[in-house]
């Protein structure tokens, strides 16, 4: 309902997916619409939307005079306009997240505008809890996070006044036409996957969960939240009541562009995965991560003609959804009266992505060639360090098949032995149906010869099945005589930092016979960086 008050409202990023949204609904609600955007506002969608009301303003809200110069006339100010782009550092995003809300604002003071509403993130929170309220505490993580919480408490300081009332919007994961970043990059997912994969794609489930929200639904509750004075001087969580796990929301991209899963995945619960989250959480996972994904859409955008709006990659604003439950809490924003157009995301996603192969920003599921795919052609390598002690065994000074080495004995006592690894995987195709590598490398064992030992033999990494992580490698004495290494890290989630980094194992005789004992342990702070930094695509 047009608020009486209100007749003229300003609309910041209304070229973006939730600021169009916002103009055609204000429009349509009888507002007279200004729409600022540092790109002009596409209208040619505003099938049965009146544009005589609108005026379009095109320039960039961190030039001073500009900002506040576009907010006299108006009545009420709705300021979507951000730069989400977490790559950026701190010093590009202030400009635009931060000083462009302080001149909007104050000019909103000098010219008595009647609301101010302004639109943050619900990445800011720290989500310990079951629910994310509005009372859950900030914590940011990121550049991007911080330019967030900084423009609120920008307005509080602003606002001590209450000259200007402001209500701020605290969104979950955002998804619809003309998004590019965050929860939209799924959308990209599943060209992907059948570029890589061929017809062969796996359906996800489990992980960690959340709530989505369309952006037609941000955008209502921006205009519902504007013509409610009793909502002003509050902060509201925005997002759905349907709860998906990580593993449901990329399998409902898949489905959504007509592919077929044809076998399953498990994606590891928050519990599995916060022990790791100090190892994960790094700039250098991110990057084997998005390795395989940023050579893939680009090659797809060249090869089919795509425009590459879309940035199909996780990073540290989608971690938090990676290593906890994110479930937003709507009910403040409920006891007012607002209700959701879009309550399910699995329903609502198939008009989003037609949308977007509409518009060229991916490719028809029937323009991918469904034979093969890329991945057959490209394989996977990468090295690995450990280093730890061996023991002879006692009852392998009595082995009936052959005498021991005499340097091989080292009298019970523990001595240090060293591997240094490559492990290649020819075809990644193949290695996820049966995930083997062949290892080539080198051994150092004290007592054995102090130089360097040729290594060969496989590593075995059926993570997702059996939660281990086989070695086996073969290699020759100072003397001649082989030997054989084998051992297991079985991956326990629960103690997961301990149990990937710890290799019992042991060494065999050509006959079989156990000779020694071995523990070696791959030092994370010394050896992780170079061991993500290892990791790359052959073709």
């Amino acid at each position: 309902m047009k608020h009486e008050k209100i007749n003229k409202v300003l609309v910041t990023g209304s070229a973006g997916t939730v600021g169009n949204y916002i103009v055609q609904n204000l429009l349509n609600s009888g507002y007279e619409v200004r729409g600022v955007d540092i790109r002009p506002t596409p209208t040619n969608e505003f099938s049965n939307t009146p544009t005589d009301k609108l005026e379009i303003v095109t320039g960039d809200l961190t030039d001073k005079e500009f900002a506040r110069k576009v907010v006299e006339g108006v009545d009420a100010v709705i300021h979507t306009a951000a730069l989400l782009d977490i790559a950026l550092s701190y010093k590009e995003l202030a400009p635009l997240n931060v000083m462009a809300v302080r001149y909007l604002y104050e000019s909103a003071k000098s010219n008595n505008v009647k609301v101010f509403v302004h639109f943050s993130s619900g990445s800011i929170y720290s989500p310990e809890g079951i629910l994310v309220t509005e009372e859950t505490p900030i914590r940011t993580k990121s550049p991007y996070e911080q330019t967030k919480a900084e423009s609120e408490d920008l307005l509080r300081v602003l606002g001590t006044d209450r000259k200007v009332p402001f209500v701020i919007l605290r969104p979950g994961l955002i998804y619809g036409p003309r998004g590019r970043f965050l929860a939209n990059g799924f959308s990209a997912v599943p060209a992907i996957f059948k570029y890589l994969l061929g017809n062969k794609v796996p359906r996800l489930e489990g992980g960690p969960k959340t709530n989505l929200v369309h952006a037609e639904d941000v955008a209502r509750a921006a205009q519902f939240l504007m013509e409610t004075p009793s909502s002003w001087g509050r902060e509201y969580n925005i997002a759905d009541k349907t709860i998906l796990s990580f593993g449901e929301i990329v399998t409902t991209n898949l489905l959504a562009y007509g592919l077929k899963c044809s076998y399953r995945i498990p994606v590891p619960p928050p519990d599995y995965t916060k022990p790791l989250k100090p190892v994960l959480d790094t700039d250098y996972f991110f990057k084997i991560i998005n390795m395989p994904l940023d050579f893939a859409w680009s090659r797809l955008c060249n090869e089919f003609g795509i425009q590459p709006y879309l940035k199909p990659k996780l990073d540290r604003e989608t971690a938090p959804y990676m290593f906890h439950n994110v479930i937003f809490s709507t009910e403040r924003l409920s006891r007012l009266g607002f209700e959701f157009l879009h309550e399910d995301y699995r329903k609502s996603l198939p008009e989003v992505m037609n949308w977007y192969i509409a518009h060229r920003w991916i490719p028809a599921n029937e323009e991918i060639p469904p034979a093969g795919g890329l991945i057959p052609r490209i394989g996977l390598k990468f090295s690995e360090k450990m280093s730890g002690n061996y023991k002879l065994l006692k009852e392998a000074s009595t082995d009936t098949h052959e005498p021991i080495p005499a340097q091989f004995s080292s009298n019970g006592k523990e001595l240090p032995i060293e591997f240094e690894i490559d492990a290649v995987a020819p075809r990644i195709e193949r290695f996820f149906f049966n995930p083997t590598t062949k290892i080539r490398g080198n051994l150092y064992m004290e007592g054995m010869g102090n130089h360097h030992i040729p290594i060969e033999g496989t590593l075995d990494i059926p993570l997702l099945t059996r939660r281990k992580i086989i070695y086996n490698f073969r290699f020759k004495s100072n003397d001649g005589k082989e030997y054989r290494f084998s051992g297991e890290k079985n991956i326990k989630f629960l103690q997961l930092i301990d149990t990937f980094t710890t290799l019992p194992g042991k060494i065999t005789d050509i006959h079989g016979k156990e000779v020694a004992s071995a523990t070696l342990h791959f030092n994370l702070r010394r050896d992780f960086i170079p061991f993500i930094r290892s990791f790359s695509l052959t073709r």
